[in-house]
Parts: structure tokens; sequence; C-alpha cells
């Protein structure tokens, strides 16, 4: 997996952006199985926004 500062193509900012995300979200409901509701909703928010990030540009 290439670094967001490395130079690569489009297709692999993308998937960057994707594992990105799947790692936040995984994070996230590890947080929520915790009861650490903070830390969750901030790993969600930026697992979505890592998400969107990948099919908008």
């Amino acid at each position: 997996m290439k670094q967001p500062n490395e130079k690569g193509t489009q297709k692999d900012l993308v998937l960057y952006r994707i594992e990105t995300a799947q790692s936040d979200i995984k994070a996230a409901e590890i947080l929520l199985g915790a009861k650490e509701f903070r830390g969750a909703n901030n790993r969600a928010y930026y697992g979505i926004y890592h998400a969107v990030s990948a099919i908008h540009n």
C-alpha cells in the first residue's frame, strides 16, 4: 500500500482511502464494544470521511 505522499495512480489513492476507511470503521466497532463512545464516534466519522473521499474526486 502506498502512502499518501508517494506517487501513484488515482486507483492507488482510492485503494489507500478505502483501506483507511475500513481500518477506521473496525476501530470504531472495537471502541463501541468497549463503551468508548466518543472514540467510536470519532473513528466512525473518519471512516465515513475516508470512504466518501475515495469515491468523490
